[in-house]
């Protein structure tokens, strides 16, 4: 269930400085990124991405802009992934909220994938949190999927094994979270440390969620 007090995970990580280089984040990056992961969830869900969506355009304006063609080479790595793994999708952007550390946040998918165990070549279905990246590899991509970790297992009671989905033309490479329980000690104290300002009405946050607020109601207003 949607709560529009709680703060996002981006606006956590940013608000507390943690995203570092802020121009990934401007709208000719950042909507390039969500148009391949709305093809990527398209592909999960066993659609087929066809001429015409790759014909097509999103956004407006000179800086927000996205020619699908141009997602196509980061596609055909999410296509070759699938081919390799055959992932069975289970959620894709799911608004997940966990109410004890007080966020919310949209994982890209939730799969279920085939793993080798122990080297073996038995395999057991696992639960994978799978967060897609069409960018470069930062620091903070692991505290993202720590709250994510965190989030999923709160919902689905079941504790997923966070993995990082670089794509890249034609291609991808996987990354599992080296230390998952380090990553989410560092994130429950980010957010202890968010709730500790909003708490001391701290000027900044308040910026920060009168702005995201005017956001919201002007997307469903």
């Amino acid at each position: 269930m949607s709560d529009n007090r709680l703060p996002r995970t981006s606006t956590v990580l940013r608000t507390l400085g943690l995203t570092g280089d802020s121009r990934w984040l401007r709208p000719e990056y950042s909507r390039a990124g969500r148009y391949i992961h709305v093809g990527a969830a398209l592909m999960a869900a066993g659609h087929s991405l066809d001429t015409k969506w790759y014909e097509g355009t999103s956004g407006s304006g000179p800086r927000d802009t996205v020619i699908h063609e141009e997602c196509r080479p980061k596609l055909n790595g999410y296509a070759k992934f699938q081919r390799d793994h055959k992932p069975k999708l289970i959620a894709a952007e799911q608004e997940l909220v966990h109410p004890v550390y007080g966020y919310s946040c949209h994982p890209d998918q939730l799969v279920e994938l085939e793993i080798d165990v122990d080297f073996r070549h038995e395999t057991d279905p696992y639960l994978v949190l799978l967060e897609l990246k069409s960018g470069m590899e930062m620091d903070w991509h692991e505290l993202q999927i720590a709250s994510y970790m965190l989030a999923v297992e709160h919902h689905y009671k079941r504790r997923p094994k966070p993995v990082a989905l670089y794509l890249e033309p034609d291609d991808y490479r996987l990354v599992p979270l080296a230390d998952p329980w380090r990553a989410c000690q560092e994130w429950i104290a980010y957010m202890a440390a968010w709730h500790s300002l909003v708490k001391r009405r701290s000027r900044l946050v308040e910026v920060i969620i009168d702005a995201q607020s005017q956001l919201l109601q002007r997307t469903h207003g």
